[in-house]
């Protein structure tokens, strides 16, 4: 957009200064610059500009006067940009840094244009990081001298990150430009965020929030009534008819096609010619008579337009695509796949990614790409080319992977993930109907818990690559103040009244805080290459590895839940097997109304649940498997599969061992963790509060928080078992909790917890009067064998899609458990505190902690009143992660302790007799 730089051209050509140099010279100086500004225009010509401009940067530099020099040189860069003379930009601004880093004397504020042309420079060369790096640099100046180009600079960052397809960052950095929003020129940064935000919402889906911002927007630019901005309005009146056919808005497209009429033509320039004439083709392709030859026509007169203008760059590349992606749609809808192919093909060939394909790091526009390959894919398939399609299904997957290593972000991966199922779900499709297995339980793993194993996995590379500890010191100390800036923003927004000069400070303290911890991490990344090559480990699973990972005893259940399709995957030690789910809707509403009926101590919904999920293949299997490995997906992640019958209904509770894992790659880091030494066996906590009130179920109130009647008993109890421990309890401090829990083996706690719906990373778990979040987890230590979170919904969350649930026990991962045992509902209190001190009476034996819950359920279920049997008192509670035992049996080790002592009495009895008789 070229209103960004009407701010700094704004900003420099505005800007008299005076010196102390030579009254005579100085004078020239400011009259040179006093002519330019008045002979200047955007939209040209220039010649006149760039002679007064040299004139004034050579006298600047002869008398010393280096202030006015750089000043001189950074309005001949914005000159050259308009001009788009991108080499002699590039060069004159190379210029102004060197002089403002060789001349402390310089005012730094200097520096903010020069970085953000530094910037504009490499996002016309599409190196949008690159482009990141110097916006950086230039918000980093800005915030400490409070100038007015900061917001600018936040819309340039934002623009990047939209470039790389992480539109919820660039969402942020636009909040952040509106909060920051300082400068004289205050309704054109508007202008800029709110055209940019319209941008995010088009490509996120939200195409009416995308309108009403292209409305605000134009809006925004008619109310300054400068003749300057014409061009900006026609352009801005063409794209909001555009995008209002496009959603039927016709009330819409009559008002503003009559003011294109009225007040745009003619049109000043042939890029809005061309977007007219794009809007025509729109049109007719619209109209119940549609002329192919007149939809034919228009295009290839606005695309020959948009070609012949190619001075810019991306954006006019873009513009082109989205006219051949646009045509191609329509030739689709007339079954014309021919053509729809052809127009597809030349808008990957517009943005030169063709020969890229192998090297997807190198992919330009990987957000456009995916979208035209993906259409092509359609195509192949409709066509029945298996050969091309496959070929197309690799380069596709592999830009993907690309993409998550190119942007790092939870909201960015989360939002992707979404939009890539069905991509995701097209290449399994494919591969299960061409048989390839393998191919088709790679990709079904793939899509799970990317963000979780990605970031353990990234922890567990800074220990192998040897990074250097003060580095490693400066990246925690970042994340807990950016943890702590975050939890104030989120009390902040809980409040209803706000002091919003605060809320808007902490916002831009956090900004500034991610900027250096994504420097921090890209310091990381360019100087240990060993840490990027561990950290971005895409090697995928495959059967194999699983089996090995595996024992004889065990079958991996894995699920896919797509958008159309469902798959199960059965893998034992020597044998696989992956079956499509014949009834994906019928298979959801029992899922859902089995959930309901688990919580609520309803009729259990169990019809056909057993057949829906394909575990009948269960009963195929060897009789020697006697432990289940359930990996889930979609609403599978909140299901107890030990509560479903079979078909000769039996739960599967009495015929398996079952433990979740969100991943096989995540069950692979997992068990792979060290175990720490350990100074406390265990740790517990039982929750307390002044209430008078005690609560029966633990679940999250809305009101103030009653006692628990049982859980202080669940933790004397569980403490009286593990006798000959080392135990602590403690009396219901968070920081208590904290300074004991990173080493305590085993943690237990009985209490509230709440699941935050709108922001998983704000659930909290209660201790008394304060709590952990999801947050804070992820900036702690606690390294832990065994978690268990004996509260409501910990391990229950809001459903993303390939990552699963966004739960509590996803928390204490990221802080460093092998595995957490946590709860799909509110529970009952007194029965949760008897299943729990069930449990750790097997866990004691030596038991797994598979074994150990499925015999604590079956106690409980063989001692229970009857009318306290329904699953909603036992089945909530799963085990997630690392199965193996926590604590070693205190019977074995007293018999082994006591076959040695045996053995050696029995050598001393034959030593000594073998003595005697010689």
């Amino acid at each position: 957009m070229r209103i960004n730089y009407y701010l700094i051209t704004f900003l420099l050509f505005s800007n008299n200064l005076f010196s102390n140099f030579d009254l005579s010279d100085s004078l020239k100086i400011q009259r040179l610059f006093e002519q330019s500004d008045n002979l200047w225009n955007p939209n040209g010509p220039f010649t006149q500009n760039i002679v007064l401009l040299n004139h004034a940067e050579e006298l600047s530099n002869k008398i010393g006067d280096y202030e006015n020099q750089v000043k001189a040189l950074l309005k001949l860069a914005t000159v050259h940009f308009y001009n788009s003379d991108v080499l002699r930009f590039e060069i004159v601004n190379i210029k102004a840094d060197s002089l403002v880093k060789v001349h402390a004397e310089i005012n730094n504020e200097y520096l903010t244009y020069i970085y953000a042309n530094y910037s504009s420079i490499y996002r016309r060369k599409r190196m949008y990081l690159k482009a990141i790096d110097y916006c950086e640099r230039g918000i980093e100046i800005a915030a400490k001298l409070k100038s007015p180009a900061l917001a600018s600079l936040y819309n340039d960052i934002a623009k990047h990150y939209i470039s790389l397809g992480d539109y919820v960052k660039g969402r942020d950095y636009i909040e952040l430009a509106l909060t920051a929003n300082k400068n004289p020129y205050k309704a054109f940064v508007e202008f800029d965020s709110y055209s940019e935000l319209a941008v995010i919402h088009k490509r996120m889906g939200f195409q009416y929030v995308s309108l009403e911002n292209l409305i605000r927007s134009l809006e925004i630019l008619e109310n300054q009534n400068e003749p300057e901005y014409i061009d900006e309005i026609q352009l801005y009146q063409v794209a909001i008819t555009r995008d209002a056919l496009v959603l039927n808005e016709l009330e819409l497209v009559e008002k503003y096609l009559e003011k294109i009429e009225k007040h745009s033509r003619p049109f000043r320039t042939q890029i809005i010619e061309a977007k007219y004439i794009e809007l025509l083709a729109l049109l007719e392709m619209k109209s119940s008579n549609k002329d192919l030859n007149s939809i034919r026509e228009n295009v290839d007169n606005a695309t020959k337009i948009l070609e012949s203008l190619q001075t810019s760059g991306i954006s006019l590349d873009v513009s082109i695509c989205e006219i051949y992606e646009r045509l191609s749609d329509f030739y689709e809808s007339q079954n014309m796949l021919d053509n729809s192919e052809k127009y597809l093909n030349k808008g990957l060939v517009k943005l030169g990614n063709l020969n890229l394909l192998d090297n997807p790091r190198k992919v330009k526009n990987k957000d456009l790409t995916v979208r035209l390959l993906n259409k092509l894919i359609d195509v192949k398939i409709a066509n029945g080319d298996k050969e091309s399609t496959e070929k197309m299904m690799v380069d596709i997957l592999n830009i993907i992977r690309a993409f998550r290593i190119e942007n790092t972000t939870a909201s960015h991966k989360q939002f992707w993930a979404n939009q890539y199922l069905s991509i995701i779900e097209k290449a399994i499709d494919f591969y299960y109907s061409e048989g390839d297995l393998e191919a088709c339980y790679s990709l079904i793993e793939e899509n799970k818990s990317n963000l979780l194993a990605q970031e353990i996995n990234e922890s567990d590379s800074k220990g192998y690559a040897n990074l250097p500890p003060e580095l490693l010191e400066s990246e925690k100390e970042l994340k807990q103040e950016l943890n702590f800036l975050e939890s104030e923003i989120e009390s902040f927004s809980e409040n209803a009244v706000q002091d919003s000069s605060v809320l808007n400070n902490l916002r831009l303290e956090k900004s500034n805080k991610q900027i250096e911890l994504d420097r921090l991490n890209k310091k990381l990344e360019n100087e240990y290459p060993q840490y990027y090559k561990l950290k971005y480990d895409l090697t995928p699973t495959t059967i194999d590895d699983v089996q090995k990972l595996i024992t004889g005893v065990e079958v991996v259940v894995e699920y896919f839940i797509g958008k159309e399709n469902a798959y199960v995957v059965f893998i034992t030690k020597d044998s696989y097997r992956i079956e499509k789910l014949k009834d994906l809707k019928s298979l959801k509403v029992r899922l859902s109304q089995f959930y309901k009926s688990m919580r609520s101590e309803e009729d259990e919904a169990q019809d056909s649940l057993y057949t829906l999920l394909g575990l009948e293949i269960l009963d195929s299997l060897s009789s020697d498997i006697n432990s289940l490995i359930i990996v889930g997906d979609d609403v599978l992640n909140n299901i107890p599969f030990g509560a479903i019958k079979d078909n000769e209904n039996k739960l599967l509770l009495e015929r398996y061992n079952i433990q979740y894992q969100y991943s096989i790659k995540l069950m692979k880091l997992l068990q792979a963790r060290k175990s720490a030494d350990y100074s406390n066996d265990f740790l517990g906590y039982a929750y307390k509060s002044d209430s008078g009130v005690y609560l029966p179920e633990r679940s999250c109130m809305s009101t103030s928080l009653g006692n628990l009647a049982c859980s202080k008993n669940e933790i004397d109890g569980i403490s009286n078992l593990l006798a000959d421990g080392n135990n602590v309890v403690i009396d219901g401090s968070l920081e208590d909790f904290m300074d004991k829990a990173s080493n305590s083996k085993i943690i237990h706690l009985a209490t509230h917890a709440c699941m935050d719906a709108e922001n998983p990373d704000f659930s909290r778990i209660y201790f008394n009067d304060d709590y952990l979040t999801v947050n804070d987890l992820e900036v702690s230590e606690l390294n832990s064998d065994l978690v268990v979170l004996s509260a409501c919904e910990s391990g229950y969350g809001e459903v993303v899609q390939g990552e699963g649930t966004m739960s509590l026990s996803k928390g204490f991962f990221h802080a460093g458990a092998k595995s957490t045992v946590v709860s799909l509902w509110p529970v009952d209190d007194c029965r949760t505190a008897e299943l729990m001190n069930y449990f750790y009476a097997s866990l004691m034996k030596g038991n797994s902690k598979d074994k150990a819950l499925r015999e604590a359920k079956l106690t409980y279920l063989s001692k229970a009143n009857p009318e306290k049997t329904h699953p909603y008192y036992w089945a909530g509670f799963v085990l997630i992660g690392d199965s193996s035992a926590v604590i070693d049996s205190y019977s074995s080790l007293y018999l082994v302790f006591i076959g040695v002592l045996l053995l050696v009495f029995v050598a001393w009895i034959i030593k000594n007799y073998l003595r005697k008789n010689s």
